[in-house]
């Protein structure tokens, strides 16, 4: 069999942001089939991978272990009046990370796409080309300009420049999109100075006037515009068409229409004889959307305070347009988009993330290109769920036992349906994660049972299940006096379950096919017949359409190597590669504790720890439990030695600060569980008071999500 090819992997940093969620979740959706796609983002992100970019280290490492082809870069503090204010706390973000990210271009050898803005020009002299002199006028736009510096290798002349390293020079190579003011989709009118306008605007009416910047002008961009221009470039450094090199401008050229107009008085928006947008046209084409009045807005021609802003800088698209053509270079109509994102703000959609089990598809798919398994401790409540997020895990698992366990009951399918989903919703509305559940010998009642069981898993937010082929009632997989189903049996109930995902029984949910839940089976063959019955079930199964096989109980790395060249390949699943295997680290069992990197290069993607978490929890459970009633209160000593979280912790550990409005990470997982979605349309407590009419969008007179 030939050997595999590494798929490319395309690294997005700052996939939690305005921009960034909108590149990332275009490039999944818009880049070639074995192209991953990678996001970054803060702990609290769902769907994407927590990196601590401010972290020198932990980003090298990062790096290195993606082995990337492609970085886009959408990290920036962009408020340029906090940037005067932290300057030395923004300049980790918008100059250090760039070096960081130029050096290691250099030394691995991937292509860096960087995201920047107008600000390094002055905005007397518009329209501006690449290669005009820039002359920013604030703090944001001079560290934007050092970091354009760092990248063209004009700030020292020591650092080496992207794709001049030691390390396959011709594979390196950068390129920056500057751009200007962004509105897109989103759960927060502040997320832009575009949306946030509409908080002015929805106001009630007030005996004195609100005054907005009607001074410097704004070329407003959808992010989405955006994402398609750097998926293009993007796609030209995937596929062979030539990486483009150097600086390219991006905006919106649209024009308010009022005063763009041809003789006789048409209207042609976006045709350059007009003024161009400001603060305030862009409020009154806000009102005019919203079917609300603008007379309490009243335009102020002075420059806005704060931050020195420049009054137009208008950006020359010229060649880009040349460099990608026009389709990919078009924007929408500032009306159209704002209706769009508003229109979406007010219902509190925010585009679909990946399913969990695409997301989880995509990281095991790009951990076995390098030969590395992906862990998933066990989690048993939300906030175990939490703590595993918390700690930089990228996936967890749902065990029967643990469920079982934490209801006080043994591991004998006690546990019902019900007790399992209502664990699942908890861990994936909690964590955010991607998550395997155990699903023990698929519910009673053949292929109906383990239909219903899919149905509800996938419902309750699991990436995939396994169902095992014991007897019911099962045993624990390293106990003995185990039975087995017969194999023909079993595969029949694979087969059922395969079948409902890729039907897509549940209506409105992740739905089937590629995407869909995935199905794993589980063999206690091992301690009942032998290895060679392990393999032979296993092939039996995936020819039944399991994704996944999970061999239980094996006894040494020898056997695990044994079942995984054995399955290489099989059937040209995966992409050719073979069924996915998982691989059970179980303390106190048959099975040899190896670490997840052993388990990775004996070919298994997944190492699920089922009952650590809850083993180590319960025993600090036990010895508290103990010293309480021992010496009658908490010893200075626990205290001292950290034995316990505290208050701060527990808040971190929540994802809770007093004062502000606490939310599931997993948004698709709070509707799951409360059957609605929360509102953070209206801000820091004020509501909007004025009654609905038939011609105002629906949605924006909510009662304050924060009182309830």
């Amino acid at each position: 069999m030939p050997a595999a090819i590494n798929p490319p992997v395309v690294l997005v940093l700052g996939a939690s942001g305005l921009l960034g969620r909108a590149v990332h979740h275009t490039l999944l959706e818009s880049l070639p089939h074995g192209v991953v796609v990678v996001g970054t983002g803060h702990s609290r992100a769902r769907g994407l991978i927590p990196c601590d970019v401010t972290d020198e280290t932990t980003l090298r490492e990062f790096l290195a272990a993606q082995a990337p082809r492609v970085v886009v870069n959408c990290v920036a503090e962009r408020r340029p009046d906090v940037v005067e204010k932290e300057d030395a706390k923004a300049r980790v973000l918008n100059v250090r990370l760039v070096e960081i990210l130029a050096e290691e271009s250099a030394r691995l050898g991937f292509y860096l796409l960087h995201i920047s803005t107008d600000y390094v020009f002055d905005g007397t002299k518009p329209p501006y080309k690449p290669g005009d002199d820039p002359h920013p006028l604030n703090a944001y736009g001079e560290q934007k300009l050092a970091s354009e510096k760092v990248l063209r290798g004009e700030d020292s002349g020591e650092r080496v420049r992207p794709g001049q390293g030691s390390r396959e020079e011709k594979q390196g190579g950068w390129d920056k999109v500057w751009t200007e003011v962004l509105y897109g989709p989103s759960a927060d009118l502040a997320e832009s100075s575009v949306t946030l306008l509409a908080r002015d605007v929805l106001a009630p009416l007030r005996s004195s006037q609100k005054k907005v910047d009607d001074w410097a002008a704004r070329y407003a961009t959808h992010t989405e515009d955006v994402a398609r221009v750097v998926t293009a470039m993007v796609d030209r450094a995937l596929t062979g068409a030539g990486e483009l090199r150097g600086t390219f401008h991006y905006s919106s050229k649209e024009r308010s229409q009022d005063l763009s107009r041809e003789e006789g008085g048409e209207q042609r928006p976006g045709q350059g004889g007009g003024r161009a947008y400001t603060k305030y046209s862009i409020s009154v084409l806000i009102g005019e959307v919203l079917g609300r009045a603008t007379k309490h807005l009243e335009p102020e021609a002075s420059p806005p305070e704060g931050a020195p802003r420049p009054q137009d800088c208008e950006l020359d698209i010229s060649a880009l347009q040349e460099a990608l053509g026009e389709e990919a270079t078009r924007s929408r109509a500032l009306r159209d988009g704002l209706r769009e994102v508003l229109q979406a703000l007010a219902a509190n959609r925010m585009p679909p993330p990946p399913s969990s089990a695409a997301r989880l598809r995509l990281l095991l798919a790009g951990l076995s290109a390098r030969q590395k398994s992906l862990a998933l401790p066990g989690a048993f409540n939300g906030l175990v769920a939490r703590a595993v997020a918390h700690a930089g895990f990228e996936a967890t698992y749902v065990s029967g036992a643990g469920v079982a366990a934490g209801m006080g009951l043994p591991d004998v399918g006690l546990a019902g349906l019900e007790d399992m989903t209502r664990v699942i919703r908890d861990v994936s509305a909690c964590s955010g994660l991607p998550l395997l559940a155990d699903a023990d010998t698929g519910g009673e009642g053949g292929e109906g049972g383990v239909r219903r069981v899919v149905m509800e898993y996938q419902r309750a937010g699991a990436a995939a299940l396994h169902v095992e082929d014991q007897v019911f009632p099962k045993r624990c997989g390293h106990l003995e006096g185990k039975e087995l189903v017969p194999a023909d049996e079993f595969a029949l109930k694979v087969q059922a379950a395969a079948r409902a995902r890729d039907e897509g029984q549940v209506a409105g949910e992740e739905g089937g096919g590629n995407g869909g839940l995935m199905i794993c089976a589980r063999t206690d063959a091992r301690s009942v017949v032998g290895v060679e019955e392990v393999i032979e079930r296993a092939k039996r199964y995936v020819d039944a359409g399991a994704d996944m096989i999970f061999p239980e109980g094996l006894c040494s790395g020898d056997e695990f190597l044994r079942v995984s060249q054995a399955l290489k390949g099989y059937n040209g699943v995966n992409g050719g590669e073979g069924p996915y295997l998982l691989a059970n680290m179980t303390e106190f069992g048959k099975t040899p504790l190896l670490s997840v990197r052993r388990m990775g290069a004996l070919g298994y993607h997944a190492t699920i720890f089922p009952m650590t978490l809850f083993r180590w929890a319960m025993r600090g459970v036990l010895e508290a439990l103990e010293e309480l009633r021992e010496g009658g209160r908490v010893s200075k000593t626990a205290l001292r030695e950290g034995r316990l979280l505290t208050r701060q912790e527990t808040y971190e550990l929540l994802g809770y600060t007093p004062g502000r409005v606490w939310e599931y990470p997993n948004a698709n997982a709070y509707s799951r569980r409360k059957g609605t979605r929360r509102s953070d349309f209206v801000q820091e407590g004020k509501e909007v008071m004025e009654e609905e009419d038939e011609n105002e969008a629906s949605g924006y007179g909510e009662e304050n999500p924060k009182k309830k």
